[in-house]
C-alpha cells in the first residue's frame, strides 16, 4: 500500500539511491544536483523537507535554506533555485518516489538529476530517505575536511583513467600536472591518487616551525624531521652501520623534507647514460619547466658575494674546471609583488592540497580523488596479445580492487623500493630486466668552523651556498703524434718511453684508454700499471702521447655561515660560522645490490652495496686539493680565520647511504632509444606491458652526481604531456588559438589580411581559427573575462602554427 512521507519539523534528511545508500543527493558547487558518494561531513548532502497545506512538499538544501531544488518544466532538467518546486514523496514497495505532476525525480546513467517519465530505461527512479543529525563540529583535522575517501568508495567510484600510487615527486608532480592538463583541455579524466600514508605535512617542513636554536634562524633542519618520520627498510644486513635512510610514508612523500638542491645533471652524465630522446627532451624542455614548477630561486649578489665566487674560480685548481655560483636551491625568497606572500620552499603537497580544497573528495567522473592511508598490494594483469595489461589495483586489506577503464593506466611512484615491491609481489621478474639494482652515490664532505676578524662582516656577508661541478680523478689516454723525425733537434719531448719490443699488429686509434693496451705481449701486464705517467711512447715506426685526464664528474655544494643539505654532525653549535664542502660522486647501478622478498613472510628485504671505484684514491686527493684551494680563498676573500679543527673536522669524511634519500635505479629505462637493458622504455612504459608506467627515482639509470630530485620532477613533467598532451592542431594558411587556462576568455586576431571579425569568446580547451590567404606574422589579442576588460594580452601569431594562451 502506498503512503506518503511524513516529516519531523526541524529534522534534516539524507536522500540516497534505494539500492546504494552510500550515493546520496548533493547541492554541487555550480547549483547543480546530482549523486555523489557518502560524506560524513556533507552538508550539501543534507535537506529540509516540509509539507505546504496542499500536502505537497518541498526540499532545499540544508546549508542554504533558501535554495530549492526545481524543475525546469521545459528541459526536465533539476538544479538548485530560489523557487521551489512541489513534489509528491509516495512510498512504493521499497522505497520513495518523488514525483511532481506527470514526471518523476530521475538519475540518469552518469549521475545526473532530472525528471522523466516513470519507468524509462537506465534511470533510478527510488530512493531512501533518512533522518540525519547534523554536526556544529568543524573538522578535527586536514584529512577529515578535505580527505575523507575511504577505500571502500574508492573501490565503488571506479573505473579510473589513471591510478597513481605515490604523492612524491614523481606522483605528485605527475597528477598535479595532469589535474592541470585536463582542466585546460575541458576534458572528463578520473584521477585517484593513492598514497600510504596520511598527512604530516601541510606544506614543506621548512616553511613551518622547526628544531632551530632559537633567534638564531640559520638552520635549515630538514633532516631532523626525516630523521623523526621515516620508516626504516628491512636491511641485508639489519643493523647496517653505512645505511642511515628510509621512507617517509605521508601525503608528498619524502618532498616535505628534502633539501631544496636542486642541480641538473651534468650534461656528459645524461650524453653518456640516459637515451638520446630522453636527454633531449630533459635539456630542451622539462628541466626547465621543472625549475619554473618548483620556483628556483638566487639571492641577491653582492659585490662581496661576487669577489668571492671570482676568486674561487681563479685559484681552484684549473684540471678541475670549476665554474662556481650560486646553489640551485628551490624556494621563492620573495614576490616581488606588494602584498603578495613568496611561496617558500618548494613541496608537491602544496599543490595536492589545493586541489583537495576546490576540488570536491567524493565527486561525478571527471574529479580528481587522493586515498589516502591505503597500502597498494599487488597489480592485477590481463594479457592483451604479446604483452600484459593491468586490470586492478589490490589494496591491503580490502577485498575488492580499484578497476581501470579500457585505457586505464597505472603509474606507480611509490619510490625505489616499494615501487619494485608492488611488482615483485604482482609476479614480476625485474631482474631478469637488469632491475633491483638499487643504488645510492658516493658522497663526502669536510667540515670548518671560522670567525669574522670584524664581527659585523658576518651580517654584511650573510650566508652563502654555493656549487660547481668539477672534474677528478685520473684516466690515462694514447693520441698520435708526429714521427720521431719530424721533431725539431734538441726539442724532443721530456719522458719518452718506447717499448721494449714493438709487438705486431695494427697501430691503435686515437684516444684509445691505456687499459685497453698492454705495451709488452708477453708481460701480462698494462701500461696505466707499467708506466703510471704522461710522456711519449713507441710502437713500431709510430709514436703516441700518453696524457692523464680527468675523467669523472662531481657537483660540489659549498656552505658559507649556512646550513647544508647534510644531516648535522659535531658542529651544531648556531653561533659559530661553519664552512661545509660537499662532493657528490657519480655511480652506476650495483649488480651486488638488491631488492628481493623474504620467502617465509613475503617482505620486502633491501640490500644496498658501495660500488667498487678503483680510481677512488686520486679522486679523494683531488677533492682534499678543492677544499684546501676553496678554504684559502674564502680566508682571503672574506678576512675569516679557520679554527683549529676538533674531532674528525678538517677531514674528508664519508656520508652513509641512504643519509639524503638519494637511493634509486631498482626499475631503471634503458639506456639507449629502444634497448632493452633495462626496465621501463624511454617513455618510462614498464616492459612487456601496455599501461603500467613507473615514474619516480627507480627508472633512473645512474646515480647522478647531484641530487636527482629535480630530474624526477622533469621526467614526470614528460610523463604527463604524453600521457595527455595538447593537440598540435595548427596547419595551412589559418591561426589558431587554443585557450589552456581554466576561464572563459576572448581572444580576436589582428586584421592582418583586411577583415576583422571582432572577438570571439573561448571556453577551457576550446580552439578557434581565423583563416589568411597568405603566410604572415601577426597578433592574437586576449582579454580575460572577470578581470574587468582593464588589460589586454598579445601573443605573436604565425598563420599554419598554434599560440597556447595558458
Amino acid at each position: 500500500m502506498a503512503t506518503t512521507f511524513d516529516p519531523t519539523e526541524g529534522t534534516t534528511y539524507r536522500i540516497s539511491l534505494r539500492n546504494d545508500v552510500d550515493r546520496c543527493l548533493e547541492l554541487r558547487r555550480d547549483g547543480s544536483i546530482g549523486i555523489e558518494w557518502l560524506s560524513p561531513l556533507g552538508h550539501q548532502q543534507h535537506w529540509n523537507i516540509t509539507k505546504d497545506e496542499q500536502g505537497l512538499f518541498q526540499i532545499s538544501s540544508a546549508r542554504d535554506s533558501s535554495l530549492f531544488i526545481t524543475l525546469d518544466a521545459g528541459s526536465l532538467e533539476c538544479y538548485a533555485s530560489v523557487s521551489p518546486t512541489s513534489w509528491k514523496l509516495v512510498f512504493e514497495e521499497d522505497g520513495y518516489v518523488i514525483t511532481s505532476q506527470d514526471v518523476v525525480f530521475a538519475l540518469d546513467d552518469v549521475g545526473d538529476v532530472f525528471a522523466s517519465t516513470k519507468n524509462h530505461e537506465n534511470l533510478t527512479q527510488v530512493w531512501s530517505i533518512n533522518r540525519v543529525t547534523v554536526s556544529t563540529a568543524p573538522p578535527k583535522s586536514f584529512g577529515e575536511k578535505y580527505f575523507p575517501l575511504t577505500a571502500s568508495q574508492a573501490v565503488r567510484e571506479g573505473p579510473y583513467d589513471f591510478i597513481i600510487i605515490g604523492s612524491g615527486f614523481g606522483g605528485g608532480v605527475l597528477a598535479s600536472d595532469l589535474f592541470d592538463r585536463y582542466r585546460k583541455l575541458g576534458r572528463t579524466k578520473k584521477v585517484l591518487v593513492v598514497e600510504k600514508g596520511g598527512i604530516l605535512f601541510h606544506s614543506h617542513c621548512l616553511n613551518t616551525s622547526r628544531p632551530n636554536d632559537p633567534g638564531t634562524g640559520r638552520g635549515q633542519d630538514n633532516d631532523a624531521f626525516f630523521r623523526d618520520f621515516r620508516t626504516p627498510y628491512n636491511m641485508n644486513p639489519p643493523n647496517d652501520p653505512d645505511w642511515n635512510g628510509g621512507a617517509v610514508h605521508c601525503l608528498g612523500g619524502r618532498s616535505p623534507v628534502w633539501g631544496l638542491f636542486a642541480p641538473r645533471p651534468h650534461d656528459e652524465t645524461l650524453e653518456r647514460y640516459f637515451p638520446k630522446s630522453v636527454r633531449d627532451d630533459l635539456v630542451n624542455t622539462y628541466f626547465e619547466q621543472a625549475e619554473n614548477l618548483m620556483k628556483l630561486s638566487t639571492p641577491k649578489t653582492k659585490p662581496v658575494h661576487q669577489h668571492v665566487m671570482d676568486r674561487l674560480n681563479l685559484t681552484c685548481d684549473p684540471e678541475a674546471h670549476v665554474q662556481w655560483k650560486w646553489g640551485r636551491i628551490t624556494s621563492e625568497f620573495h614576490d616581488e609583488r606588494n602584498f603578495t606572500f613568496s611561496k617558500g620552499a618548494y613541496s608537491p603537497i602544496d599543490k595536492l592540497l589545493e586541489i583537495a580544497m576546490v576540488v570536491p573528495p567524493t565527486g561525478k567522473p571527471g574529479s580528481f580523488k587522493t586515498l589516502l592511508n591505503a597500502e597498494v598490494d599487488k597489480l592485477v594483469f590481463s594479457d592483451s596479445g604479446t604483452k600484459k595489461r593491468a586490470t586492478s589495483v589490490h589494496i591491503r586489506g580490502q577485498a575488492s580492487p580499484l578497476t581501470l577503464r579500457a585505457e586505464g593506466q597505472v603509474i606507480l611512484c611509490a619510490g625505489s623500493v616499494e615501487s619494485a615491491a608492488i611488482l615483485l609481489r604482482s609476479g614480476v621478474d625485474l631482474a631478469a630486466m637488469q632491475g633491483t639494482r638499487i643504488t645510492d652515490h658516493d658522497i663526502y664532505f669536510v667540515e670548518r668552523r671560522f670567525n669574522f676578524r670584524q664581527p659585523s662582516d658576518r651580517d654584511v656577508v650573510g650566508s652563502m651556498k654555493l656549487q660547481t661541478y668539477m672534474r677528478l680523478g685520473s684516466k690515462y689516454e694514447l693520441s698520435s703524434c708526429p714521427p720521431w723525425r719530424d721533431f725539431p733537434p734538441g726539442r724532443f719531448p721530456p719522458n719518452c718511453f718506447p717499448w721494449p719490443d714493438p709487438p705486431t699488429g695494427p697501430s691503435p686509434p686515437n684516444n684509445l684508454p691505456l687499459d685497453k693496451i698492454d705495451p709488452n705481449p708477453n708481460s701480462g701486464g698494462n701500461v696505466d700499471g707499467t708506466l703510471g705517467s704522461e710522456g711519449i711512447i713507441q710502437r713500431g715506426d709510430r709514436f703516441w702521447f700518453i696524457t692523464r685526464k680527468k675523467d669523472d664528474i662531481a657537483l660540489v655544494n659549498m656552505s658559507i655561515d649556512a646550513s647544508s643539505f647534510l644531516p648535522r654532525r659535531s658542529m651544531k653549535d648556531q653561533s659559530v660560522p661553519k664552512f661545509i664542502i660537499v662532493f657528490v660522486l657519480k655511480s652506476t647501478l650495483n649488480p651486488a645490490s638488491s631488492i628481493r622478498l623474504r620467502p617465509t613472510d613475503g617482505q620486502t628485504v633491501v640490500t644496498i652495496r658501495r660500488l667498487k671505484d678503483p680510481d677512488l684514491p686520486a679522486k679523494k686527493a683531488d677533492m682534499v686539493k678543492m677544499y684546501n684551494d676553496a678554504i684559502n680563498a674564502v680566508g682571503k676573500v672574506l678576512k675569516v680565520d679557520f679554527l683549529p679543527p676538533k674531532r674528525d673536522e678538517g677531514k674528508l669524511q664519508r656520508l652513509e647511504l641512504g643519509a639524503v634519500a638519494h637511493e634509486l635505479g631498482s626499475i631503471p629505462m634503458a639506456q639507449t632509444d629502444g634497448g632493452n637493458d633495462g626496465c621501463v622504455d624511454t617513455d618510462l612504459l614498464l616492459r612487456g606491458f601496455t599501461n603500467v608506467s613507473v615514474c619516480d627515482l627507480s627508472v633512473l639509470p645512474v646515480s647522478v652526481e647531484v641530487n636527482p630530485t629535480l630530474t624526477v620532477a622533469a621526467l614526470a613533467l614528460r610523463l604527463s604531456e604524453k600521457l595527455l598532451p595538447f593537440p598540435l592542431i595548427g596547419t595551412g594558411l589559418s591561426i589558431f588559438a587554443m585557450n589552456q587556462s581554466d576561464q572563459v576568455i576572448r581572444v580576436r586576431a589582428s586584421n592582418a589580411d583586411g577583415s576583422d571579425e571582432g572577438y570571439k569568446d573561448l571556453q577551457p580547451g576550446g580552439v578557434d581559427s581565423w583563416d589568411r590567404h597568405l603566410k604572415a606574422v601577426e597578433g592574437v589579442f586576449v582579454e580575460r573575462l572577470g578581470d574587468g576588460h582593464d588589460r589586454i594580452e598579445v601573443y605573436r601569431a604565425t598563420t599554419g602554427e598554434t599560440v597556447y594562451i595558458d
